[in-house]
């Protein structure tokens, strides 16, 4: 995932664990992203994420967040989709959901690790304090009133971190009288100038002032770690604005990760599913064939290109094995896996199918069912399972090779064969 440029490493905070940080952020940003492009919210990349996707195709070795920018029109209705359907190990971190959250944006936090950062040093302090991806609320306003906006803005910062006690009194006032006073007198000017009407997309940050519109939209897709996201239209113009010489590196002590160490918890749900029992063989082929055709959006390419799944699924039924976990106290299914465990003369199993749930997603599931398939193949007598991966599909190899799986072949130009030796 990260390149071999070389960064200044942190005490507690090696290479490895940075690119375990930034697997993870590449998971929760498909994960909220898929919500917001469900539900046509645009988004697009922005900062860090938008430099990556285009000098390193993914993530600037060193970074470890992730950056998205949502319209104000657009953001209420962002958060209301987001808050319904991000899965159980994820949360919207705000006001919401913390007293003395203070930021005008919401992120998206993981529940499962927990981030210090000497570089912002009131994150430490908030109540949720896991890797994030950040939801920036960018302002569509007329090109004369962006410096109005951007006053406005930051005086209502300053007025919430005061107000939950992030700021002193003796910090707080100096900064709103002077602040409050810039603001009066750039009213009393705009008074007296002749405005353009066009309007440009502007923010509160000293690298990004505003954008024009047509530099924004239309979005078009960037390729970020072997998966798509959406970015400004023109991505020259934007990183120009925000960072300059873009393409060439900072100085080597300029590289620098904002978390300063990370630590990953056991899943917050997965105590849930560990005494859960996996069935074998209860679906039908109808059943089958709906729980992958509900299922087919979430491949890469949709399951039911190319495949009679009515077809497959009776195939399945018949010579495979179906492994599948259901919700407690229901007969949904919220997670499966298939394959064929039934042919020694092969000398290995081979997994068809491993889907889970979106909201139970991160929750051990995977793995419960891949110990399940193990143990099917062992009674098989069968030493190895076997399964194909998209090469772009860089969660899915990840997890697998976590797990034990070595890629052993290249099985065409979009998908790796990979192995899992059973001692």
């Amino acid at each position: 995932m990260a390149n071999d440029i070389e960064f200044p490493v942190k005490d507690g905070y090696p290479k490895e664990l940075v690119r375990r940080v930034q697997s993870r952020l590449l998971d929760m940003a498909k994960v909220t992203t898929d919500i917001l492009e469900r539900n046509h919210v645009r988004y697009f990349i922005t900062f860090g994420t938008l430099l990556g996707a285009v000098r390193h195709k993914g993530f600037i070795p060193w970074d470890d967040d992730f950056d998205l920018m949502i319209l104000d029109e657009e953001y209420d209705k962002a958060l209301t989709c987001l808050r319904k359907e991000l899965p159980a190990d994820m949360i919207v971190h705000d006001r919401n959901t913390d007293p003395i959250y203070w930021p005008g944006w919401s992120r998206v936090r993981d529940l499962n690790s927990e981030a210090t950062t000497a570089l912002f040093p009131d994150d430490n302090a908030y109540k949720y304090r896991g890797l994030n991806v950040d939801l920036y609320r960018v302002k569509r306003v007329k090109r004369g009133e962006v410096d109005l906006y951007r006053k406005r803005e930051h005086i209502e910062f300053l007025v919430r971190k005061h107000t939950v006690g992030m700021m002193k009194d003796s910090d707080y006032m100096p900064k709103f009288d002077a602040w409050t006073s810039d603001y009066a007198m750039l009213l009393q000017n705009k008074k007296n100038t002749k405005e353009s009407d066009d309007d440009v997309i502007a923010f509160v940050t000293p690298d990004f002032v505003y954008l024009e519109m047509g530099d924004v939209f239309p979005l078009r897709e960037y390729e970020y770690e072997g998966i798509y996201f959406y970015g400004p239209n023109n991505y020259d113009a934007a990183l120009k604005h925000m960072f300059g010489d873009y393409m060439s590196l900072p100085p080597y002590d300029r590289r620098v990760t904002h978390c300063d160490r990370v630590v990953f918890n056991e899943p917050c749900c997965q105590t849930r599913f560990r005494n859960r029992p996996v069935d074998h063989n209860c679906l039908d082929k109808n059943e089958l064939h709906k729980y992958l055709l509900a299922a087919s959006e979430d491949f890469d390419p949709p399951l039911n290109e190319g495949v009679d799944l009515g077809w497959w699924s009776e195939k399945m039924v018949r010579l495979g094995e179906i492994l599948t976990v259901k919700r407690e106290a229901s007969d949904e299914v919220i997670g499966l896996l298939s394959g064929y465990f039934n042919r020694p003369e092969q000398g290995y199993a081979f997994v068809s199918v491993l889907h889970v749930n979106r909201a139970f997603r991160h929750s051990g599931l995977g793995k419960k069912l891949l110990d399940e398939a193990i143990n099917v193949a062992k009674r098989a007598s069968l030493p190895a399972i076997r399964l194909n991966v998209r090469k772009k599909n860089v969660n899915a190899m990840g997890m697998y090779e976590h797990y034990g799986f070595k890629r052993i072949a290249e099985v065409d130009e979009h998908r790796f064969l990979m192995e899992f030796r059973i001692v």
